[in-house]
């Protein structure tokens, strides 16, 4: 069950956190300003709360217990109301549903932060389970690359976090939307994402006739891409054959999956396969390639057809067909698709591009339409 107290205790003090930092304001606070918040405390609350305690509180230094109340109320003071209670009962109080906070804003993440950076596991567990999942294509679904995210940069520093959690969120199904499908690709996970889909296949529900299909193809081809990328060739045909007899590439499409992405990474594994396999002709690559194009619409988001996209140049990649991406890239980046400027959390289509106009000695320049994310690999 989840620990609402936990959950309010830590979503109030951020709020304060946040509260002290705009009545500071326009001073910035800092590591080296937090003497002088000290000092405006003391002028304001005739209460005084010391530089060193400010550091540990804004997470300046490592805080190695929890905030005493004093700190909490004379802080509540500071911002206006008698006491840390008064002041928490003056808050939006977290929706124990959480339905209406499906898509964390940045209080949200914070959260995630913290309770990962404190090991408070069964919380970010219990809380994450009670966030519903949107369409993986819908409009509204922004929040789960940033969840993805927060466990991802957290992961990379913490060993014990990423060793206690990946399997646990490959039991659920939010667990394995909110991590799995939204941080794929990042290279410090490398291994220990691959020992994870191992999990995250063993709980698919295979009772479910959609879900079961998109799951099963997501795990799957990341296991194949991963096999191929570390040369173990035959390793992937052996798992790209599992995959192949599991689910035949005629009976994927929106009527039997429902979603373009998972369509798109079927058919993209398929033609690796089949260079693998050395069954790839140029008849078979290009009803692939008409097939995964035919799910690129102008009514889509850009990130949707960016996905599928670079599924399709990834998989041209280990095939080696670098003159197709370009013909590709080139064609997309002329049409009404702004394929030209993609989104950079989608490297792969990126770097397929970048490399194949480098094996044919031809000059491509890209320039950034967002702030980089986590380095991913192909």
């Amino acid at each position: 069950m989840l620990n609402n107290r936990c959950l309010k205790t830590t979503y109030h003090i951020e709020i304060l956190k946040e509260s002290v930092r705009k009545e500071f304001a326009p001073r910035h606070l800092t590591i080296s300003t937090c003497a002088d918040l000290s000092l405006d405390i003391l002028s304001r609350t005739s209460e005084y709360i010391s530089a060193s305690t400010l550091k540990r509180v804004f997470d300046f230094v490592v805080r190695k217990s929890a905030i005493s109340n004093t700190t909490l109320n004379i802080l509540s003071d500071y911002v206006g109301y008698n006491n840390w209670e008064r002041f928490c009962l003056n808050q939006d109080d977290p929706n124990p549903n959480l339905k209406e906070y499906y898509i964390p804003d940045k209080m949200g993440m914070k959260l995630f932060e913290i309770g990962l950076k404190n090991h408070d596991f069964a919380t970010i567990i219990d809380y994450l389970k009670l966030i519903p999942i949107i369409s993986v294509e819908d409009e509204n679904d922004v929040g789960g690359i940033s969840i993805g995210y927060v466990f991802s940069n957290v992961f990379k520093r913490d060993n014990v976090a990423r060793d206690a959690l990946l399997p646990k969120l490959a039991m659920f199904e939010q667990g394995r939307y909110y991590f799995y499908e939204n941080s794929e690709g990042i290279k410090y996970l490398s291994e220990s994402y691959v020992k994870g889909l191992a999990d995250y296949k063993k709980f698919i529900n295979h009772n479910d006739r959609i879900l079961f299909k998109r799951d099963f193809i997501f795990a799957n081809a990341l296991e194949i891409y991963n096999s191929t990328s570390l040369n173990k060739k035959r390793l992937a045909v052996k798992q790209a054959h599992k995959l192949i007899k599991t689910i035949r590439p005629e009976d994927v499409n929106l009527e039997s999956i429902g979603y373009h992405f998972p369509i798109a990474r079927y058919h993209a594994t398929h033609l690796v396969y089949l260079y693998l396999s050395k069954q790839l002709t140029k008849q078979s690559m290009n009803s692939i390639i008409s097939t995964i194009s035919s799910l690129v619409n102008p009514l889509n988001m850009v990130d949707t057809n960016t996905f599928i996209i670079g599924e399709m140049f990834r998989a041209l990649l280990y095939a080696e067909r670098y003159h197709e991406i370009v013909d590709l890239y080139e064609h997309y980046s002329q049409s009404d698709i702004e394929f030209n400027h993609p989104p950079t959390f989608y490297i792969p289509l990126i770097k397929a591009v970048q490399i194949s106009y480098n094996k044919l000695g031809r000059t491509w320049q890209f320039e950034e339409k967002t702030t980089s994310l986590p380095n991913t690999q192909i």
